[in-house]
């Protein structure tokens, strides 16, 4: 009587559609034979609900049977070998990881001082959510991010290019070492003090106020009215 065995997979394309397996059993079967098709016991399985993480054909399986049975096989779960590694180089247990084929990543870091979650794609774009200090923040392969802060109390957006927008308690500032340009139908803009440093401002149209102090007026052209001081 069989109980366990270790088995290779070679078929993934279920016709029933139930996410069973056929496998191969090198110390009985050559290559080219398979076995019947074995459903594979997952976390919470049930109707189109559970944890769906299907193998990949060629990977190694650990097989139980039905009532010691060898034509009624059920993957009870899959194995690291000799060729397949663990996804982690690491034996920090602190640290797990789930990785796809692809090479999506989700780990979790459950180090004291240092808890985070962090999804990275294949590509590199990573999402990164962090305790302690609690901030989220979220990243582009080329450089770009946004990130909030609960300990800063604001959101920082950065591009690669080095603009940076950042809304805290205090304020919003936009810093860039080049043009910065506000395009709408209208624009208003409402506080008790306005304060622009520049060497030189220009406006196209008219400009028009209820009250204007300045040190002095240079113009091609200037009309006098009630109140001008000329």
């Amino acid at each position: 009587m069989v109980s366990v065995a270790t088995a290779i997979v070679t078929n993934i394309e279920d016709p029933l559609g139930q996410g069973r397996v056929q496998l191969r059993f090198p110390w009985i079967q050559d290559e080219g034979q398979s076995s019947a098709w074995a459903p594979i016991a997952a976390p919470m399985a049930g109707n189109g609900r559970g944890q769906d993480f299907r193998p990949e054909v060629g990977d190694e399986a650990l097989v139980a049977f039905d009532r010691g049975s060898f034509d009624d096989p059920y993957v009870v779960g899959f194995l690291w070998n000799g060729i397949d590694k663990p996804p982690l180089e690491t034996s920090e247990s602190s640290i797990r990881r789930i990785k796809t084929v692809a090479g999506h990543v989700l780990d979790f870091d459950d180090r004291p001082g240092q808890e985070k979650i962090t999804l990275t794609t294949k590509g590199g774009q990573t999402l990164e959510l962090v305790d302690a200090p609690a901030r989220s923040t979220l990243k582009t392969s080329s450089g770009h991010s946004v990130e909030a802060s609960d300990s800063s109390g604001g959101v920082v957006v950065k591009s690669a290019s080095g603009v940076q927008i950042s809304v805290t308690a205090s304020g919003v500032t936009i810093q860039s070492s080049g043009p910065v340009s506000v395009t709408g139908p209208s624009v208003s803009v409402s506080s008790s003090s306005v304060t622009i440093n520049a060497a030189a401002a220009t406006f196209s149209g008219v400009v028009q106020c209820q009250t204007l102090v300045a040190t002095a007026v240079v113009s091609s052209s200037y009309t006098p009215g009630v109140g001008n001081i000329w």
